[in-house]
């Protein structure tokens, strides 16, 4: 609203300025929308996209004609006098008779897309369309329930007399009324023949055989039967040849712990803890020597150990070679892998492997 106020006062003041000049009926003018300032433009001249077409009235419609006067002699044109302020604006007077229509301006922007209106009301039906062509067959529909039994036909004429021959042979002439046996089927005979395959016979053109009784399907699996007796032993079979163990498996068992030997026990010579490991050792490492550690390594030989003293090493072990996990854990025991004379001892009072 301030806005126009400016606008106004400016339209004010050029028509102040230019009370001189011939000035149109109207002053266009262009209202940016964004920042609030109109600029006055020439007539048929556009506005930017973001600005708004305005115009304003200089004076009013021009009123009735009233009625000629006396045409007077011409006087010389006197001097341009100073032009006087602007007069009030008069009242609007009677609309005048409608001029001859204008050229057609160039089209303005496109406005703002009004608000949909309201649905009309339905129009009346139109008439009906000719009947289109008749669509493809939709699917079978499901089946309907089945219908009632109807009546019992009457009974058919009594067939001749069966008489069963056995299996059928080739070499054997049969009567009406022979039934023979192939393939787990049974076949009557309606017609004298001879060397007439019954199950060929009905499988072509029949007409000389029929099927008496067709082969039922299988049954289900019997029972497992009771586990028969122990059968007697079999007679020994002879004595296979003798093994050779290589030469270097028999030195290297001669050379472990487990052959009888006077210290064969895995433990070192001179007792299995008699020294201190005299370095700082990694947790679990093992060592193989010719002294027995007792403390900061110990024999590897099974024993048990209690968690809560050696809480590092059992992080490392666990339960793998034993113990409850809870309270206790053993070390693995390698005294059957040591050679005769050494020990293999077991770091478990050291430094905590590093990461990779």
């Amino acid at each position: 609203m301030t806005s126009f106020k400016k606008l106004a006062v400016s339209v004010c003041a050029i028509l102040t300025s230019t009370a001189a000049l011939a000035a149109p009926a109207t002053i266009d003018a262009c209202y940016n929308k964004v920042n609030g300032i109109a600029r006055v433009i020439s007539a048929g001249a556009s506005c930017l996209p973001i600005e708004t077409a305005v115009s304003w009235n200089i004076q009013g419609p021009t009123g009735p004609q009233g009625p000629a006067g006396l045409t007077g002699a011409t006087g010389p044109a006197g001097p341009q006098g100073v032009p006087g302020p602007a007069g009030a604006n008069g009242a609007i007077g009677p609309q005048g008779p409608i001029g001859p229509a204008g050229a057609t301006g160039p089209a303005g922007p496109q406005g703002v897309p009004g608000a949909a209106g309201a649905t009309g009301a339905i129009g009346p039906q139109g008439p009906i369309g000719p009947a289109g062509a008749t669509g493809a067959a939709g699917p079978q529909g499901a089946a309907g329930p089945t219908g009632p039994t109807g009546a019992t036909g009457a009974a058919g004429p009594q067939g001749p007399p069966v008489s069963f021959k056995g299996t059928w042979s080739n070499s054997t002439v049969y009567a009406v009324g022979d039934a023979v046996a192939e393939l787990g089927n049974s076949y009557i005979a309606f017609a004298p023949n001879f060397n007439v395959d019954p199950a060929t016979d009905v499988a072509g053109s029949g007409g000389v055989w029929a099927v008496l009784a067709a082969q039922g399907g299988e049954g289900p699996q019997g029972v497992p039967g009771a586990i028969g007796p122990q059968g007697p032993a079999g007679p020994q079979g002879p004595a296979g040849a003798n093994a050779t163990i290589p030469a270097n498996l028999t030195t290297l068992s001669g050379a472990l712990s487990t052959a009888p030997y006077s210290n064969g026990n895995g433990n070192a010579f001179l007792g299995p803890e008699r020294f201190m490991y005299p370095i700082q050792c990694v947790l679990g490492d093992i060592i193989l020597s010719v002294n027995g550690y007792g403390s900061v390594a110990l024999p590897a030989d099974g024993r048990t150990l209690p968690i809560n003293q050696y809480t590092a090493v059992f992080s490392l072990l666990g339960v793998d070679f034993g113990g409850n996990g809870t309270t206790t854990f053993n070390l693995p025991d390698l005294r059957s892998f040591a050679p005769k004379g050494l020990q293999y001892s077991i770091c478990v009072q050291g430094v905590f492997p590093p990461g990779n």
